[in-house]
């Protein structure tokens, strides 16, 4: 889990989601909302309709917060992850890689 001033708040998530600003990538493993801003800030949502047990789901986010640390994006964003249910059986070496392409795409 990333430091709490990495996280994104329910209200950073609000202005997000409803803001106009923001843009979609899409990828094989997840998808990735975003939207520019003076720090670097993140979150995992997954849904029950997605992956259905609850330890699957916190696995995932696990998973992909760890990748984010590992990463670090070149310019500040507000960014939501969208993770796919087939995360679980990828690598994280692999996860690592598609989200270092991500976020080095991102304008």
């Amino acid at each position: 889990m990333p430091p709490q001033k990495e996280r994104l708040t329910k209200s950073h998530l609000v202005s997000l989601t409803k803001g106009g600003q923001k843009k979609t990538v899409r990828g094989v493993l997840f998808d990735t909302v975003y939207a520019p801003a003076e720090t670097a800030r993140v979150a995992c949502v997954i849904s029950t309709k997605r992956v259905k047990r609850a330890v699957d789901r916190n696995r995932i986010r696990r998973k992909m917060y760890h990748a984010w640390m590992m990463v670090t994006p070149h310019k500040p964003y507000h960014v939501i992850l969208y993770p796919q249910a087939h995360v679980l059986r990828v690598a994280q070496q692999t996860l690592q890689d598609e989200l270092t392409h991500t976020l080095t795409t991102l304008h």
